[in-house]
């Protein structure tokens, strides 16, 4: 009802949904949530945590671990050099 009241570019309770079935084991409607707001966001990161925890609820380790490279990288610690992985993911999240 949200989707077809508000359409799928409010992307934040599109992906709320899809927390909300994953959490009651709702997988396959979980992941169809997912899918769509990436489809409208690729760089959504709560999306892309969300099919992760999906994929490995699944078993899917190939499918997990596809979509946790696609995530944002985590902040490298102060003083460390991350050889601009979170460079490359903004330049790549722009592009799509």
């Amino acid at each position: 009802r949200i989707i077809d009241e508000h359409g799928i570019h409010w992307s934040e309770p599109v992906n709320r949904l899809a927390t909300l079935l994953y959490r009651r084991g709702r997988l396959d409607e979980s992941l169809a949530l997912c899918q769509l707001v990436l489809a409208v966001k690729p760089w959504h990161f709560g999306a892309l945590s969300g099919i992760v925890l999906v994929c490995a609820a699944r078993k899917d380790r190939a499918g997990a671990r596809m979509w946790a490279e696609r995530r944002l990288p985590p902040t490298p610690p102060p003083g460390t050099d991350d050889n601009g992985r979170r460079a490359r993911w903004v330049r790549r999240a722009v592009e799509e």
